[in-house]
Parts: structure tokens; sequence; C-alpha cells
């Protein structure tokens, strides 16, 4: 493992969402240089400018490839020490561009079994967890097996999506089998049948835990309760993320001080999905700050308009009405 450097370490933050800013602001107050790569559909949202060293914006559908290249260009002038994915979405990218540039942290192996529910299922399984019967949407002769050992309601559900996103409730094999069908007359690849797995469907509330590991020891953890059922958000909402109001959380900290951790060598970062901030809490605040930053360096902050930063791309306000 590369030897942590005397000088202060220089983070690089992914965020598909707006999610993240008090682990930015406390890798700001342990002194670290930090970098926020985000998509420029989130570039408007009020991220703490104040703690960042760069804001970069990517295209919405940036890809893998492009966002190492970033990096690569972001590495002629600063040296990355850690890539940190504040965002579900972003472990598997983060992972990839730390194998690229042999950094420290998790490895796109590692990343894929808390990304890859049937990975996530088989490392379970093995590992002696007690889980609902499962098979990938792959081998017709297992599935009918499945089918005939397990008894229905039986989901349908992606293996790389997050939450309740893409979740199908199912009653007999004659509508698995259509399912199946039209997964795999879809043009896109990844969202064909062997790119989801079905499983015995079972009743009653549903938890997840979120937690830091730093070198093989549970630094942080967060068992969280949700408010309503992921089938329901899945049916009711289109199958959007459930966010914060959706979830009644119960933290605990092993080893976490005043809600400050460290940016430990090792360290692996796994989002507090159940707690993600309110894109306008303490905004007040964050607008006199950011305004306030870009007046004494443009580098560091964007005020809503005018600003001449190269990485920035204003969006004019609306009107308010008359």
């Amino acid at each position: 493992m590369p030897e942590t450097p005397a000088r202060p370490l220089n983070v690089i933050c992914l965020a598909t969402y707006f999610k993240g800013g008090d682990f930015i602001r406390e890798c700001k107050r342990l002194g670290c240089n930090v970098i926020l790569i985000t998509k420029e559909k989130m570039l408007q949202e009020d991220w703490p400018h104040d703690s960042l060293d760069d804001l970069i914006a990517v295209p919405n559908d940036a890809g893998r490839p492009l966002m190492i290249d970033l990096v690569a260009f972001i590495a002629r002038k600063v040296k990355p020490d850690r890539v940190v994915a504040l965002e579900e979405f972003d472990v598997m990218t983060a992972a990839l561009i730390r194998e690229h540039f042999c950094l420290t942290g998790m490895s796109s192996t590692t990343a894929k079994t808390f990304r890859d529910k049937y990975r996530m299922a088989e490392a379970a399984k093995a590992a002696g967890v007690c889980l609902p019967e499962f098979v990938p949407l792959i081998n017709p002769d297992d599935l009918r097996d499945f089918m005939e050992r397990v008894p229905p309601p039986w989901i349908i559900k992606p293996r790389s999506d997050v939450s309740a996103i893409g979740i199908r409730k199912v009653n007999d094999p004659a509508e698995v089998w259509h399912i199946i069908g039209e997964l795999n007359e879809r043009e896109n690849l990844r969202e064909r049948a062997s790119y989801y797995l079905l499983a015995r469907f079972i009743p009653g509330e549903v938890f997840h835990v979120d937690s830091i590991v730093n070198n093989g020891r549970v630094a942080f953890a967060g068992a969280n309760r949700y408010g309503r059922q992921p089938l329901e958000v899945a049916q009711l909402d289109g199958g959007h993320q459930a966010d914060g109001r959706d979830v009644e959380g119960h933290r605990c900290a092993l080893g976490h001080r005043g809600g400050r951790v460290a940016v430990a060598s090792g360290a692996t970062l796994t989002p507090a999905s159940g707690t993600p901030l309110s894109p306008r809490s303490r905004c007040t605040l964050h607008r006199r700050r950011r305004d306030q930053a870009c007046a004494a360096a443009p580098r560091r902050g964007c005020p809503p308009s005018g600003c001449s930063h190269r990485r920035c791309i204003p969006t004019p306000r609306p009107a308010a009405p008359a």
C-alpha cells in the first residue's frame, strides 16, 4: 500500500447527485485539497464551495472512460491520493479510477460485491447469511427449477440499480417468461434479462445498514428502517429512489467522534443513503459563503451568475413572479 504523503491529501470526490456536503467540509477541515466532479445537471446545487479547491462538471451521460481521462488531466498538475464516491452510482467508477492510477482503496472486484445484487447475494450465501432464494434471469432450466421449488410471489429486480428502481412483483411463471422476452428485446444490452434477478418475495419491514470500514474494522455503522416499502415506492412513484423523508433512521457511531470521519488510508466509504442532505438545507448561509468565495478567488466558488470560471456553466435564474 502506498505511503501517505507528508503534504496535504488530494481528494477527488465523485457525485452523480447532490450528496456528501458534510464529507467535503470535513476533508477540508482536515487540511485536504478537495476536487469535486459532478454532472452538469447538479452544477447549480448548493455545494460547499468554500470547502472545494475545484468543481468540475461533466456531461450528464459521461461514461467511465471519460471520467478516467478527466482524472488523468487533473493529475498533470494535482496528483490524486484518494478517490471517493459520494453517491452509490459512483462506487464502481471510483474503483476503476483507483485501479487505473494504482491508488489505495476499494478495487472494482470488491466494489462489485456492493453494486451487483447477484454477486452480493452469492457472497452473503457463501458467508452463511440467511437470505431469500434467488436465481439470475439467464438459464431457462435454472429458472424452471426455481419456480417449481419456490412458491410465488416473486420479485424481478435489476442487479445494479439502487433502492426500488426497476423492481417488479410477479405471481406466475407465464408472467416471468413474458418479462424475460420483453427485456431481451431492449436495444440497450445492459438492460437485457441477464442483468436481472428473480427472487422470493418476503413481506415485512425492510431495513438497510450503511457503514464505513477502515482496514477491516467497522468505524461507523447506521441501521435504517424504510418508512415506505421499496416495492410500494416502485409501484406508486415509478421506481424513484426513496429519499430521507421516506426513511426512519438510527445512527450509531463506532469510534466516531463529533460526526467527523478521518480520511484514513484504505478506508471504504459506503454512502449513508438513509440520510441524504436536503438540497435547500442551510441554503442562505451557503449562498453567502459561495458568493464571498467567488469574490475572493473565482476558481473556488460560483455566484448564481456572472462567473468567468471556465469550469462553470452559469444557469440564469427564473424571474420572481410578479
